[in-house]
């Protein structure tokens, strides 16, 4: 019953799928999922270094983080389509449930951002997310060296290791004894 989730890059938009699923049973059914254990299996906290939240965000161009690298690759590769089908396609029942759902009963989030990654306003973002429904928080920045995307999680730089115990710190809180 105390799971703490962790994720990078797209491990952290996986993570925030499963705490979404966690924290509202109705996205079972609008899923199709299965998970047998569901009321026994209690995310506590989500730890999210450099991750993506949001496909509606992350494809608007008005948005900073629209300008990662290789977006059209990415998109073209995970959902088959072009970035302006993939943006009709999220204004769909379909669509709109590629993108996490922060409800009030979503799980505290530590997030880790570096100053020079394009998805550092994914973390931004998902903060006001959290704060509109009073869910704990916590924003690390990385600004040294390892500042670039995805690697906060490098344990040769002081700053990364400090993200790790930083980390600890926030989910130790959650977890039920």
């Amino acid at each position: 019953e105390n799971v703490i989730l962790a994720g990078e890059s797209a491990g952290g938009y996986f993570i925030s799928h499963v705490a979404s699923a966690m924290s509202d049973f109705t996205l079972y059914e609008k899923n199709e999922l299965t998970f047998q254990s569901r009321n026994n299996f209690k995310v506590r906290a989500i730890v999210s270094l450099s991750g993506c939240f949001s496909l509606e965000r992350l494809s608007d161009e008005t948005k900073e983080q629209s300008k990662f690298p290789d977006l059209a690759t990415m998109f073209k590769s995970f959902f088959g389509m072009k970035i302006e089908d993939l943006k009709n396609w999220l204004k769909t029942e379909e669509g709109k449930l590629a993108s996490p759902a922060v409800t009030k009963n979503y799980p505290p989030v530590f997030m880790a951002w570096a100053t020079r990654d394009k998805l550092r306003f994914e973390a931004f973002d998902m903060a006001n997310d959290l704060r509109e429904f009073n869910i704990p928080y916590r924003l690390f920045k990385i600004d040294d060296i390892s500042a670039q995307h995805a690697w906060s999680i490098v344990p040769l730089f002081q700053k990364s290791r400090e993200c790790f115990e930083d980390a600890f710190c926030f989910c130790e809180k959650y977890i039920e004894r």
